[in-house]
């Protein structure tokens, strides 16, 4: 009997040891699904579309807290649950804002789904319906698994189950939770399909043919068909929950009655028949519940649908002619003007940015970009952006466009000029594309096309190119200038005479008159002197240019002549002047110096001889140690001009050239040293000034 007890209280010791086991472990996994912050989650959020006056969010029941919040940005964030167990709750379109399925529509959003991998439940729905609840539509059904959109578990047959769930609708699922077991059976194969653990499928959840339901005293299970429209995408455990926000969008087409989504690239199309909905009408939004296990289910739309109707033109206009369509010609100054007006709509169109997708052949005048406001008059300039691709973005709009809360701007007219390039083609015409785009934050018009044809006249038009010495340079000359060279190439492909002309300051001249044209397509020299007798003071302007036998014109290559007033300076000057040597006697004994002394002054004033040449000896002739009795003189004819440092004597020039004059030297003209008797051998210097004055 001892050794019973014994036993007895062994095995009890070991099953309490296992259950403490167990009760480590379970605390060891809860520390790891700690509930996520539903504030980090807003503030982090991407940025989005504003959802005033689109959107009704409805929190079902007291437990849910369901929220439209602001991100960091100010951009509004939907979340449907947070992270605490059994939320649930609905956001659905306005009644003025129900689809039209007679319609077209697109939509885009983001949307995060937690961070709680495997342990996240259970997810949300993209649903769109006609339930004669409106938009306070939801599932009757209290269960996380419903996702706000399913029947109960307690529905006894498919008929039952439709009758639970939403009516005359239509559901893309997000589940993050695998629902198997009694009482939780959403997920469970049904017709021999079983969903992945995590899932993205397309239900009708008002269809009975959704439901797949087994009833029995021992159990009750209703599981849901999840691939009757379409194949799911199926998706590891975890992965829907991963802390990522994802990218989500839909696509309706109203002629094939087709609903295509796109979940993170991944696609799937399905049929959506109208009649699923016995209407043309329905609200659109989101449902999303929690269960037992939860996560944080959160919404940004990127793109709404239609939340305002606009109205886009598009006019390029030559002296306030649409070209549209029509030619236009290389150097054409074109005027851009791009039209935006707010037809109606739930939202105000708000920061709305004008962009045009500028065709490579023309480019931006700067400073001619303005934005009109006809309602109220106003003028707003401001540049724009433009960049490598020639992508023109305009300032965003100061006011937003629409009628909603009183606004008073509805419409709006951005113009702009462009120039049209020289094009180096062969192509006679050119067909230029553009593509403006209107993006607001709530609705984006899509790019669309406008065209006009460029005349590539350039393709036969003759060529002209100016020396390197010439083109774009600035050429300094003087009064006493009479002319200048201008000289290049030039070329043209048919013609058989070329005319060359060059414009002064705007006065058109003849270069070259009816230039024989004889090796076609090639390039021939060109050199002509021009006169510059028409010359301004200063800056004179200076296109040179071909025109053709058939009257085509070439580009214009061009060059600055300045004009400078001139002035008279001394161009050389002999550092020094070295006498004959002589010997010394008793009487006065002469020199002369051994070569002719260089002496020129430069005069480019252009006017009559106004100044003098005058030079001065400054210091008396020395070896170092004592003076030369000597006397220098300048022979002018006749006369004698003593030099000596009392006053500077004025000596006669002769003109070289148009500007330069030298000092008069001749045998009847020139330097004289005259040595006194007394003196002592020896090397003597001395030193002159000369100076040049003006005459008055």
């Amino acid at each position: 009997m001892k050794k019973k007890v014994n036993k007895n209280i062994h095995l009890f010791l070991q099953i309490f040891s296992i259950l403490g086991l167990v009760s480590l472990f379970l605390i060891f996994e809860i520390q790891e699904v700690r509930a996520e912050s539903v504030n980090d989650v807003i503030l982090n959020a991407p940025d989005g579309t504003s959802l005033a006056d689109a959107f009704n969010l409805m929190p079902v029941g007291s437990n849910s807290h369901a929220t439209i919040a602001k991100n960091k940005n100010g951009n509004d964030v939907c979340v449907l649950t947070d992270d605490n167990r059994d939320q649930r709750a609905a956001l659905w379109s306005a009644t003025n804002y129900q689809l039209d399925l007679n319609k077209d529509f697109d939509t885009k959003m983001k949307l995060y789904l937690g961070n709680k991998g495997r342990y996240a439940a259970d997810g949300i729905t993209f649903t769109l319906q006609n339930d004669p609840r409106g938009n306070n539509a939801f599932s009757s059904s209290t269960e996380g698994g419903a996702l706000g959109v399913y029947s109960s578990q307690e529905a006894r047959n498919s008929t039952e189950a439709a009758q639970e769930a939403l009516q005359n609708s239509f559901s893309i699922e997000f589940d993050t939770h695998q629902n198997e077991g009694k009482g939780n059976a959403y997920d469970e194969n049904s017709h021999n399909y079983k969903p992945g653990p995590n899932h993205i499928a397309a239900t009708m959840p008002g269809n009975p043919e959704t439901y797949d339901v087994y009833s029995s005293w021992l159990t009750q299970k209703v599981k849901v068909r999840h691939n009757l429209l379409t194949e799911p995408i199926n998706l590891p455990n975890g992965s829907l929950s991963n802390g990522q926000w994802h990218d989500f969008e839909v696509h309706y087409d109203h002629i094939t009655e087709q609903i295509t989504y796109v979940f993170d690239g991944q696609s799937r199309v399905c049929n959506l028949p109208r009649t699923v909905f016995s209407s043309d009408y329905v609200y659109w939004g989101f449902t999303g519940t929690t269960g037992d296990d939860s996560n944080v289910n959160a919404v940004v739309f990127s793109e709404l649908p239609k939340a305002v109707n606009v109205e886009t033109t598009t006019d390029v206009l030559k002296n306030n002619t649409s070209v549209i369509n029509k030619d236009v010609n290389m150097g054409d100054t074109l005027t851009y003007s791009l039209k935006a007006t707010y037809l109606g709509g739930i939202q105000n169109w708000t920061d709305v940015v004008g962009e045009e997708f500028l065709n490579p052949y023309v480019e931006y005048v700067p400073h001619t970009l303005a934005v009109k406001y006809p309602e109220t008059g106003t003028i707003t300039k401001e540049e724009p952006q433009i960049t490598p691709e020639n992508h023109l973005i305009a300032p965003e709009l100061t006011n937003d466009l629409g009628d909603v809360h009183e606004n008073k701007w509805t419409s709006v007219e951005i113009t702009f000029d462009v120039k049209v390039k020289n094009i180096d083609s062969n192509q006679k015409i050119i067909k230029a594309e553009d593509y403006t785009e209107f993006i607001g934050d709530n609705y984006t018009v899509r790019p669309y096309e406008t065209s006009y044809q460029i005349l590539n006249d350039e393709a036969l038009r003759p060529q002209i190119k100016l020396s390197d010495s010439l083109a774009n340079a600035s050429v300094s000359v003087f009064p006493t200038d009479q002319s200048l060279t201008i000289d290049g190439e030039w070329k043209d492909k048919d013609s058989n005479t070329v005319s060359l002309f060059y414009k002064l300051n705007g006065q058109e001249r003849v270069l070259q008159d009816n230039v024989s044209n004889t090796a076609k397509d090639s390039w021939l020299p060109f050199s002509q002197e021009i006169s510059l007798a028409d010359l301004n003071t200063g800056d004179n302007q200076v296109e040179v240019y071909a025109k053709d036998a058939e009257g085509q014109l070439s580009n214009h290559e061009s060059f600055k002549i300045i004009l400078n007033q001139g002035n008279v300076s001394f161009k050389s000057i002999d550092p020094e002047i070295q006498f004959k040597n002589m010997v010394i006697s008793g009487t006065t004994v002469y020199s002369s110096p051994q070569a002719t002394v260089g002496v020129v002054v430069e005069d480019t004033t252009g006017i009559p001889k106004d100044w003098q040449l005058k030079v001065k000896q400054t210091t008396s002739f020395s070896d170092g140690t004592r003076d030369l009795p000597a006397q220098l003189t300048y022979l002018n004819g006749e006369e004698k001009l003593s030099i000596n440092d009392s006053s500077a004597v004025v000596l006669p020039v002769v003109q070289n050239n148009a500007t330069d004059y030298s000092l008069q030297q001749d045998a009847n003209h020139q330097f004289q040293l005259a040595v006194s008797p007394g003196a002592y051998t020896g090397e003597y210097q001395s030193q002159l000034e000369w100076t040049i004055e003006r005459v008055p």
